[in-house]
């Protein structure tokens, strides 16, 4: 399978730790979220990334979720004229560049230093994250992005 035919193959890879990290002081209640057609030829792991992605009841605002800025339309880029998308609680909080494209995450090596010491590879826009998996909570958490707290109560 390509990413470039599949986009949601990268939701496979980050699912696990996207659920973990969303999952965060929830009450165990599941919103009622409903299924894209196109999720039904996924796993059932994926098909929990897929809802995760979509659902901006774990941001802070309750008005973003992780397709708000990555749009399957746009090559999961931003959609918006904005040079830098909002976030935060209020959605007012200014980030500090425009949303990366997610298309190719899942070709992104784990950040390493090469034999002449040169860094390679990694995520978040300085490399400082090595894997997909640790990147895939930092948004979550971001006060300018998301901005979920770490335990909520509803």
């Amino acid at each position: 399978m390509q990413l470039a035919t599949h986009p949601r193959t990268h939701l496979q890879a980050c699912s696990a730790s996207l659920l973990l990290t969303a999952c965060l002081g929830q009450s165990g209640e599941s919103p009622a979220i409903a299924v894209p057609a196109a999720a039904a030829a996924l796993s059932p792991l994926a098909r929990v990334g897929e809802l995760i992605f979509h659902d901006a009841s774990l941001s802070a605002s309750e008005r973003q979720a992780c397709s708000s800025c990555h749009v399957a339309d746009h090559a999961f880029t931003g959609a918006d004229v904005s040079a830098v998308p909002l976030g935060g609680q209020g959605l007012d909080q200014t980030g500090f560049r425009n949303t990366p494209s997610i298309r190719y995450l899942a070709y992104t090596p784990a950040f390493s230093f090469d034999a002449a010491g040169t860094p390679t590879g990694g995520f978040n826009r300085d490399g400082r994250v090595a894997t997909l998996a640790e990147q895939a909570r930092r948004p979550f958490l971001a006060p300018l992005e998301m901005a979920t707290p770490r335990s909520r109560r509803r």
